[in-house]
């Protein structure tokens, strides 16, 4: 299993998820009603929905490392998993846009080392199909 390296980037891409739990995306000034404005750092933990998505992703990632054996699940998971780290871009671009003023913060790179990740995941698993398919013809 962990010879694979596809198990190296679905491992990575759990961990960069997580990462962004804890970590601020997104710093800048939210308007708030009477006081004008509020500086408010973005992280996944403000928002339930972003929250959900990010832990979802971290998991599904975490639980297709296991299903090593079957290959075209374990590529259908992480094909799904990409799309989901897709909206998750999505939605803290969206959340972003709420702001006021501010920037992207350097950890915003987690968020978006995890499609790439999962996509050098895709194609691992995708090799280690076509070797195991040409390995049966050769039989």
């Amino acid at each position: 299993m962990l010879q694979r390296i596809q198990s190296l980037w679905l491992a990575c891409s759990a961990v960069m998820a997580m990462l962004s739990v804890r970590f601020p995306v997104f710093s800048g000034n939210l308007p708030d009603g009477a006081k004008g404005k509020q500086w408010v750092a973005l992280n996944a933990v403000q928002h339930t929905g972003l929250m959900i998505l990010t832990v979802a992703i971290a998991v599904t990632a975490v639980l297709t490392l296991f299903l090593y054996r079957q290959r075209k699940l374990q590529l259908r998971l992480t094909a799904v998993n990409w799309v989901g780290s897709l909206a998750l871009i999505a939605g803290y671009h969206h959340e972003s846009r709420k702001f006021i003023e501010g920037n992207f913060n350097l950890y915003a790179l987690t968020i978006l080392a995890v499609p790439v990740l999962l996509l050098l995941a895709i194609r691992g698993i995708y090799k280690d199909e076509q070797l195991v398919k040409n390995a049966d013809k050769l039989r």
